[in-house]
């Protein structure tokens, strides 16, 4: 499963229960996403991808949208 794809499934199943997400959904301007599930989408991604998310990373433009955040993991893996 690819990083997007991993993303997608962890938010329908984890975070927006139900819900149907497209990738390039605004997660936090729709609701789907509060600032909890930021943390939560944070620690999902050091987990799962091994990736470390420093804290003044944390903004809205790389946990706007799938899209956003597999492009902004896709840096730091490069990094």
């Amino acid at each position: 499963m690819d990083m997007r794809e991993a993303l997608k499934k962890f938010i329908e199943t984890e975070i927006a229960v139900g819900t149907t997400v497209a990738y390039d959904d605004d997660l936090l301007m729709t609701g789907l996403v509060n600032s909890l599930d930021v943390i939560r989408l944070v620690t999902f991604t050091q987990e799962q991808f091994g990736v470390t998310v420093p804290p003044e990373d944390v903004v809205i433009e790389h946990f706007q949208t799938i899209d956003a955040i597999a492009n902004y993991l896709q840096t730091r893996v490069e990094a």
